[in-house]
């Protein structure tokens, strides 16, 4: 892997306005992405976890330039992304791809596989007809589909070839980086490791980047070179995937990681958190998880914890976090 940076973002934001209906003025804003820092190396893969609700699949999608952010910078090689439009951002995004968690709702059921895969080929003009042929024919057998099912539909396909079928498309346009939202959690355990595997396989072969995006963190360990924490819109620990496990240092990590089954290398005991996850309408103020957080105490409430370095690539946004010092302990209940 390069020391330079592939992908950097930088006070990644995106609020939501809510409306009563169209016509109707504001109401609220959804806070769904709140100044994130993320970087991600050619090559290397950077996992990203959280409840649901926390902005996961808004930063994917404000990667691969779905959706616009409301503020914050993103490059892609040192190229500004947010600055790019019309041809410039289409080229960029033969270099980033994305593959969803729903396999039969990303796949056009009225396409044939060939068709699918060949439709980016098609649409940034690449090759002839037989080309493209040629080319879908080699990615089948890369993600491990047979050729000669080129001509099916999506629905002869299993969950799993539908997810692989997803990947030849992501890989059609030779990207340098896949973003992966859940991609494997609408599949079977014995179909996800597969997936996991091929995922490793190409990565391997091609020198991918990925943000993989999970709710298994057993996944997500075995996967991700590093790992990024996110909590009601903002990234609150970043570290190496080994570092991360053996010593979380934000409270929330460390409830979070108890929640991997205890005969899981990574398996903590269990901690069980008081309340429920904040408003995004309403963010507490001071540190956003100060409303579940046993350790919280008055500075937590009124003040945003900055992040703090602690070396080696690890950081954690939280008050009672000091570089050099042991990380601080949530007491535990062991419900294992």
């Amino acid at each position: 892997m390069s020391d330079a940076p592939l992908l950097v973002a930088r006070g990644l934001t995106r609020h939501f306005t809510v409306r009563r209906h169209p016509f109707a003025r504001a109401s609220g804003v959804v806070r769904a992405v709140d100044n994130v820092d993320l970087t991600i190396a050619p090559g290397e893969t950077l996992g990203l976890v959280g409840e649901s609700g926390c902005g996961k699949s808004t930063v994917a999608r404000l990667i691969v330039r779905l959706i616009a952010p409301t503020g914050g910078t993103l490059l892609f090689d040192g190229e500004d992304l947010l600055a790019l439009s019309g041809q410039a951002l289409r080229r960029r995004r033969a270099d980033i791809q994305m593959v969803f968690q729903d396999p039969a709702g990303a796949l056009d059921p009225r396409h044939t596989a060939e068709e699918i895969v060949t439709e980016p080929l098609e649409i940034h003009a690449i090759g002839t007809r037989t080309t493209r042929r040629e080319r879908a024919e080699e990615l089948f057998a890369r993600v491990g589909l047979r050729p000669e099912h080129l001509r099916r539909y999506p629905h002869e396909f299993s969950g799993g070839q539908r997810q692989r079928l997803g990947i030849a498309r992501a890989l059609a346009l030779k990207p340098r980086l896949i973003v992966c939202d859940e991609a494997v959690s609408a599949l079977d355990v014995s179909v996800q490791a597969q997936v996991v595997n091929l995922f490793k396989q190409l990565q391997r072969e091609l020198g991918l980047a990925y943000l993989f995006i999970a709710h298994d963190l057993s996944v997500v360990r075995h996967l991700s070179d590093r790992v990024a924490v996110m909590y009601l819109g903002e990234v609150v620990e970043t570290a190496s995937a080994d570092a991360l496990f053996a010593s979380p240092h934000h409270p929330y990590t460390q409830s979070l990681l108890s929640a991997v089954p205890r005969h899981v290398p990574g398996g903590r005991p269990r901690i069980v958190l008081a309340g429920e996850v904040p408003n995004p309408l309403a963010p507490p103020p001071g540190c956003r998880f100060h409303t579940r957080c046993p350790l919280a105490f008055g500075r937590c409430r009124v003040e945003a914890p900055a992040s703090v370095d602690l070396g080696g690539g690890h950081s954690a946004a939280c008050h009672l976090v000091t570089k050099g010092a042991p990380a601080p302990s949530l007491r535990r209940t062991d419900h294992a």
